[in-house]
């Protein structure tokens, strides 16, 4: 046993280490248990068995206590926690007094606090949870009680949590805050926006923590021709309401997509505010697609000739044949003959330009038939007049048709003449009179054989050709 100030060496890591002091008979040590000891160092320990020179405001009741106190000064020793058992003898004690009842208190200069009292027995007591060291006393200490409550939703944590605090002691209170909720202050028997604060037991004390909901600010931006609704429309909005921003764009425009604290292409838009949001919309102008097909021979120019158009874009389409065809008409998204048209762009377009292969029709006239050409069939022979049945009529052969005669008739009838034709210059002229009458028939279509020529051969040509017989 040391009567006085005993040092030793702490080592790293958990340690306990006695401390065998006292005074004069009596023997008091101290139990000193670290939890872990970062930096080694040294510890001194003394004793004294009297009241200390400052009980009087320690909140200990000195009739009702253990007369000795303990000194424990650290010199250089780094550690997290340590528990501290102070032995001491029975006769320490006031008469009446019961120990398992007492409470520890600290003393550094030049107030007392009150650290958790742990284990007690009739000649121990023991200090939890010391991260330093001083003055140590013990004996009935005057309790108080601490009543926390709470406003709004969020939670208050003691440090030490105790039902009673000694008189002097210090409680620390921290409030925590509900999520989407904030500390809004203390209120009762402090009064405070701090947070954590340390309250000093010297009376029983009622304290109120309150709390309220978090605001937050929706500000929307609209880039392009379009606006936002927003539901409900709000300054503020309380944390986890429910807002739904729609975005309407213009006449040919779109919505793009949302940026800033959100980001996506669905429109409406809901989400739950958590946080101040800062949300942009973007509108682009439609573009769209005009196919055009052609069918037949002909082509096809536009202007402005691109690959998309704005919406709003003006367009003409030109139509134009190749040679040989004629446009017939467009057909698709729009329906008209016009060669040249024009419209605005307001949506995707397929428009078909239908071009036709020109047809002719031939129409011969008898008296311009030339040499080689074909004749009317014998169907097709009208006379120019009927004649008078009355009268003697002597048919008139062009001279064409004496040609032709000759050509096809007389020249094959002589295999030895040369078969090369004979042109009209070969040919005696002939007299009317030198020809047959014609027979019955003349002026009815149908030509009858004279006896210069033999029959006349039937006249054959296109249907719309016409051929012709004259009677005097």
């Amino acid at each position: 046993m040391v009567s006085g100030n005993l040092r030793k060496r702490i080592a790293t890591g958990p340690s306990t280490m006695r401390y065998e002091v006292g005074t004069g008979s009596t023997y008091a040590p101290v139990d000193l248990t670290f939890g872990n000891v970062s930096t080694a160092g040294y510890v001194a320990v003394s004793t004294t068995g009297s009241e200390h020179p400052s009980v009087a405001t320690s909140g200990i009741n000195t009739a009702r206590s253990i007369n000795r106190w303990w000194s424990v000064a650290n010199v250089g020793t780094g550690f997290d926690s340590c528990a501290a058992t102070f032995n001491f003898a029975a006769a320490d004690v006031d008469p009446g007094a019961d120990p398992t009842g007492f409470g520890v208190r600290r003393y550094v200069v030049p107030n007392w606090s009150g650290p958790r009292t742990g284990a007690r027995t009739a000649t121990s007591i023991q200090a939890l949870g010391l991260t330093g060291f001083g003055d140590f006393a013990a004996g009935d200490v005057t309790t108080y009680t601490l009543n926390v409550t709470t406003v709004g939703s969020g939670t208050v944590s003691k440090n030490p949590s105790d039902p009673s605090y000694g008189a002097g002691s210090s409680v620390v209170l921290t409030a925590n805050p509900s999520t989407g909720w904030h500390f809004v202050g203390w209120s009762g028997d402090t009064v405070s926006a701090n947070n954590p604060i340390t309250m000093t037991m010297n009376g029983n004390k009622n304290v109120i923590a309150t709390f309220a909901i978090n605001t937050y600010t929706l500000n929307v931006t609209a880039v392009g021709n379009g606006a936002v609704t927003r539901n409900p429309s709000q300054a503020t909005y309380t944390h986890g309401t429910s807002v739904t921003l729609t975005a309407t764009s213009q006449a040919g425009y779109h919505l793009v997509s949302w940026s800033g604290d959100t980001t996506g292409t669905t429109n409406p838009l809901t989400f739950n505010m958590t946080a101040n949001k800062n949300i942009t919309a973007t509108f682009a102008i439609n573009t769209y697609t005009l196919d055009v097909s052609i069918v037949g021979g002909g082509t096809v120019t536009r202007t402005p000739n691109q690959a998309t158009y704005d919406h709003g874009t003006g367009v003409t389409l030109t139509a134009t044949p190749a040679n040989g065809y004629h446009f017939v008409g467009w057909t698709g998204d729009t329906s008209t003959t016009a060669s040249s048209i024009g419209f605005v762009m307001t949506v995707n377009k397929s428009v078909t330009a239908t071009f036709a292969i020109n047809t002719y029709t031939v129409t011969r006239q008898h008296g311009g038939q030339r040499h080689g050409d074909e004749e009317p069939e014998p169907g097709d022979l009208r006379s120019r007049h009927q004649p008078d049945p009355h009268r003697h009529a002597i048919g008139r052969v062009p001279f064409r048709e004496l040609e032709r005669r000759h050509h096809h008739v007389d020249q094959p009838a002589d295999p030895h003449r040369h078969r090369r034709p004979q042109s009209h210059r070969h040919l005696r002229p002939q007299r009317s009179q030198d020809l047959a009458p014609a027979p019955p028939g003349v002026g009815t279509g149908r030509a009858g054989p004279t006896p210069a020529t033999g029959p006349v051969a039937p006249c054959r040509s296109r249907p719309t050709a016409s051929c012709s017989t004259t009677s005097t």
